[in-house]
């Protein structure tokens, strides 16, 4: 049978038909299109995560070990001021150790708390830092034997005219002091303590137990305590 549509008829027919299927065929490609998009950015996120996940990992490594690490150094410094004593205010410093003579001094002082001390057993005596007007600077006495520096250190309490006796701790050592007796002024604390170049502290009782002593090491321990957060093992 003869057909009735003229060329025209169908050139125009397949112009109606595409214009029928072109928003469904451009929806469904757009469509296809994103869940493709959609599947490679969260493959890409999740790979992503994975190695932030394993840096952090790696950076928290790095961090205990270089903690580790810093606590290590420290340990050895302090073991190597073991047999050394501060004392402060010890007066008369001319800026000068050939007029100063700390020694002497610090002889006299043990013969007046009738402390036997003799020249021998001191191995070093010096002042620290520069020379500022009206200030006595720090002394620091190295002993010879081990004996002989807890003789002086135990008779602290009784020293005069302001004379002061501390334990030679390392600079990490007394920052640490510093921040515990920050910790007890904000009443975190309820004291705290250097013993045997040591940082103490005692958590107040806020749940019927006691306080509890403990042993401030790092400054994990002190942002731990400042921020409410549980102690490690290791700081108890």
């Amino acid at each position: 049978m003869a057909s009735n549509f003229s060329s025209d008829d169908i050139v125009q027919l397949s112009k109606l038909i595409v214009q029928q299927i072109k928003p469904d065929l451009l929806n469904d490609i757009s469509t296809k299109v994103q869940n493709l998009i959609d599947i490679e950015v969260k493959r890409q996120t999740a790979h992503l995560n994975d190695e932030k996940a394993k840096l952090k990992m790696e950076n928290d490594q790095l961090r205990k070990d270089h903690g580790t690490q810093h606590l290590e150094i420290d340990e050895r410094e302090q073991y190597g001021r073991r047999m050394c004593l501060n004392i402060t205010n010890i007066p008369g410093d001319t800026g000068d150790p050939q007029t100063d003579r700390v020694e002497e001094k610090v002889l006299q002082i043990a013969a007046t708390n009738v402390i036997k001390l003799i020249k021998a057993v001191i191995d070093r005596c010096h002042r620290v830092g520069r020379k500022k007007d009206g200030k006595q600077r720090k002394v620091i006495v190295k002993f010879t034997n081990s004996s002989a520096r807890p003789r002086l250190y135990e008779a602290r309490r009784n020293l005069k005219d302001g004379v002061f006796i501390q334990e030679n701790a390392t600079k990490f050592r007394e920052e640490l002091a510093y921040e515990a007796r920050q910790l007890v002024r904000n009443k975190l604390l309820t004291k705290s303590w250097v013993a045997g170049c040591k940082v103490y502290g005692l958590l107040p009782d806020h749940s019927g137990n006691g306080e509890k002593r403990i042993l401030i090491r790092d400054r994990a321990t002190v942002i731990s305590i400042r921020d409410g957060k549980p102690l490690a093992e290791h700081m108890k």
